[in-house]
C-alpha cells in the first residue's frame, strides 16, 4: 500500500452553513433512514432534514433559547439528530447525555453543564421523579408515544411551521461563528469520572470534513453507534451527510442485524463488539455450509493470481450474511487481528482508526487503499502530531476548547496548543500510527521496568479460549511497589462449554507459559485469574479497567 491523493471533501465552519450546504448540494436525495419496531422504514431527504430543522429552530428561538445550554438525552433517532442539528445551528450548545449511565450520573451531567432546557425521550424522563428538579425544567419530548402533547417534538415543529408561515425569519437571519462553543460531550471514563469536553463548531465540522478526505464511504452507510459519543455523531452521521450518502441509523442491538439486512449497506461503522458478532455469524455460516474456517492457502493464491481474492463459496456466504457490505470502519477499542484478516478474506476492507473525545474525535485512520494491519492509520491533515516520551500529542483546529468549568484540568493537558492524549504510540517508517498503551495504565515493576497492559492484552486475547482480558500489576503481600504481571480472563463460554474452571485455567496456563517463552522475563505473565462474567464496560464498549 502507498499514499495517494485525498478524496474531495467539504469543510464547513458552522452548523448553519452545514445544514444549508447539504440541502443545496443533495436536495431530494435520501439522507437518513430508520426502521420502526415492525421493520418499516422512515426516510428523510436532505431537503426534509433542513426543513424540519428550520421549523424546530424557529420554535426554539421564539422560546429564547439562542446561546443556551440544551441537553439532548435519548436513544438514536431521527428526532435526536434533527434536535442536534438545530441546537448547534441556532448557536446554542448541545450537551450530549450518555443515557447508558445511571440516574445520578445523568442528573450530574445535566446539572454540571448548566443546562437551561432539555430534549429528552420518554425512557429518560421515566428515570426522574415527577417532583424532581429535572422533571420541572422546560423540555421537548422526542421519541414519544404522545405526538400531540404540547411539548412533543412534532407539536413544537408545527409551532415553528406556523411562525415560518407568518414570515418569521429568525432562523434564516441568524449568524454564528465557527469558534463558538457547539457541543459539550462527556468522555467515556474507563478509569475515572467522565470529563465535560467543550468542542467548537469549526472543530467538529473540520474533523468530519477531513475524515472524508481520508476515507471514501459507499453510497449506503449503516451505524448503530450512540450519537451522544463523538465517534457516533461526527464519524458516522456528519461524515456521511457531508459526503451525500444515504445513512441508516439504529441504536438497538436487538434489531441491529435485522436492520442491517433490510438496508444492505456498503459501509458499516462499528466497534469491536459488533465486529465480533459479525465474525461469529460468518463462522457459524461457514460451519453450516461445511466449509473450513480459512480457505486453503493454495486456493487463495490461485484466486489472487486470477485477481479474484474471494472463493465463490465464501462469496455466497458473505452475500447471505452481510449483503453488499464492502467496507468496515472500526474504532473505540483495539480490534483483534484475526477478525481483520477474516473480513479481508471475505473481500471486506476493514479500516481501524483512532480518536479521542477531546479531538472531535478522529485523529488518524487507515485509508481505503492505504492501510496497515495493526495500526490506526495515518494522521488527519487538520492535525500536527508529535511523540513526547512516547506519548501522543496533537495540535490543530479540532482540539477541544477545554474542559467545562475546569481550568486546572484543562491546563494539565493543553500546553501551547498541544493536547496530551495520554496514549502511547509509535510512528512507523511509512507514517502509520501504532497505539502501544495508555500512559496512566503503565505497570511499573520493582526493577523499574514499565509494561504496557494493552500490549499484554493484545497478546493474550489471541488465545482461542479468551473472550476478554485485563492485564494489571498484582501486589505481592503488603508492598505495593513489588508487583508481578497478572491477567484476569473472561473465557469464551462457547469454546469452554463442558469444561470446569480447573480445566479452563489449566489449559490457559499452559498456553500462557508457551507465550512467555517468547518474551523477556519482565514481560512474562506470572499470575492468571478467571472471572465468570464479562467485564463491566462503558457505553462505548470499552472495558472499565478497575479489577
Amino acid at each position: 500500500m502507498h499514499s495517494y491523493p485525498y478524496y474531495p471533501t467539504t469543510c464547513y465552519d458552522t452548523f448553519s452553513s452545514f445544514l444549508s450546504g447539504i440541502q443545496v448540494r443533495y436536495k431530494n436525495q435520501p439522507a437518513i433512514t430508520e426502521y420502526n419496531q415492525d421493520g418499516v422504514p422512515h426516510t428523510l431527504t436532505y431537503q426534509q432534514i433542513y426543513q424540519t430543522a428550520h421549523e424546530f429552530g424557529e420554535a426554539l428561538l421564539q422560546k429564547g433559547l439562542q446561546g443556551k445550554h440544551i441537553a439532548i438525552a435519548g436513544e438514536n433517532s431521527l428526532e435526536w439528530l434533527i434536535s442536534f442539528f438545530t441546537v448547534t445551528a441556532i448557536g446554542s450548545v448541545a450537551v450530549l447525555i450518555d443515557i447508558d449511565q445511571d440516574t445520578d450520573t445523568i442528573r450530574k451531567m445535566i446539572s454540571s453543564a448548566d443546562c437551561d432546557f432539555l430534549i429528552m425521550s420518554d425512557s429518560v424522563k421515566k428515570l426522574f421523579s415527577k417532583d424532581g428538579p429535572i422533571s420541572q425544567m422546560a423540555n421537548v419530548s422526542i421519541c414519544s408515544d404522545d405526538k400531540k402533547a404540547p411539548n412533543s417534538f412534532q407539536n413544537v415543529c408545527a409551532q415553528g411551521a406556523q411562525l415560518i408561515a407568518q414570515q418569521e425569519k429568525a432562523f434564516l437571519n441568524l449568524k454564528t461563528d465557527g469558534n463558538d462553543l457547539a457541543v459539550i460531550a462527556f468522555t467515556s471514563g474507563t478509569t475515572n469520572a467522565s470529563k465535560a469536553v467543550m468542542l467548537s463548531q469549526k472543530g467538529i465540522l473540520i474533523n468530519a470534513g477531513q475524515s472524508m478526505a481520508m476515507v471514501k464511504f459507499t453510497e449506503k452507510v449503516f451505524t448503530f453507534l450512540p450519537f451522544f459519543h463523538t465517534y457516533g455523531i461526527t464519524c458516522c452521521v456528519l461524515n456521511a451527510l457531508i459526503a451525500g450518502c444515504h445513512l441508516c441509523i439504529n441504536g438497538n442491538l436487538k434489531t441491529f442485524q435485522r436492520d442491517l439486512a433490510l438496508f444492505s449497506p456498503g459501509t458499516l461503522l462499528a466497534v469491536p463488539l459488533v465486529m465480533e458478532i459479525i465474525n461469529k455469524n460468518l463462522s457459524q455460516a461457514l460451519s453450516e455450509a461445511g466449509l473450513p474456517e480459512n480457505p486453503p492457502e493454495k486456493q487463495l493464491l490461485w484466486f489472487h493470481r486470477k485477481k479474484e481474492s474471494v472463493p465463490p463459496e465464501w462469496k455466497a456466504i458473505k452475500q447471505k450474511c452481510l449483503g453488499d457490505l464492502s467496507l468496515l470502519i472500526c474504532g473505540g477499542a483495539c480490534l483483534a487481528p484475526d477478525v481483520v484478516e477474516r473480513m479481508h478474506k471475505f473481500g471486506i476492507v476493514c479500516l481501524e482508526g483512532y480518536g479521542i473525545t477531546e479531538c472531535s474525535p478522529l485523529i488518524s485512520v487507515n485509508r481505503n487503499k492505504d492501510y496497515c494491519f495493526g495500526s490506526v492509520g495515518k494522521v488527519l491533515p487538520c492535525f500536527q502530531l508529535k511523540l513526547q516520551e512516547d506519548e501522543i500529542l496533537v495540535r490543530g483546529d479540532s482540539v477541544m476548547i477545554g474542559y467545562y468549568k475546569d481550568k486546572k484540568l484543562t491546563d494539565s493537558v493543553l500546553t501551547d496548543g498541544w493536547f496530551h492524549t495520554g496514549d502511547l504510540g509509535v510512528l512507523d517508517k511509512n507514517g502509520f500510527l501504532h497505539i502501544t498503551g495508555r500512559k496512566k495504565n503503565l505497570i511499573v515493576l520493582k526493577n523499574g521496568k514499565k509494561v504496557s497492559p494493552e500490549e499484554i492484552e493484545t497478546r493474550v486475547s489471541q488465545l482461542p479460549l479468551v473472550k476478554e482480558v485485563i492485564a494489571y500489576g498484582a501486589s505481592i503481600g503488603e508492598v505495593k511497589d513489588n508487583a508481578r504481571l497478572a491477567v484476569m480472563i473472561y473465557p469464551d463460554p462457547d469454546k469452554t462449554q463442558g469444561m470446569n474452571s480447573y480445566e479452563v485455567l489449566n489449559l490457559l496456563q499452559k498456553q500462557i507459559d508457551e507465550l512467555n517463552v517468547e518474551y523477556p522475563s519482565y514481560k512474562q505473565i506470572q499470575l492468571v485469574n478467571l472471572r465468570e462474567t464479562p467485564f463491566e464496560k462503558t457505553s462505548a464498549q470499552k472495558i472499565k479497567r478497575q479489577i
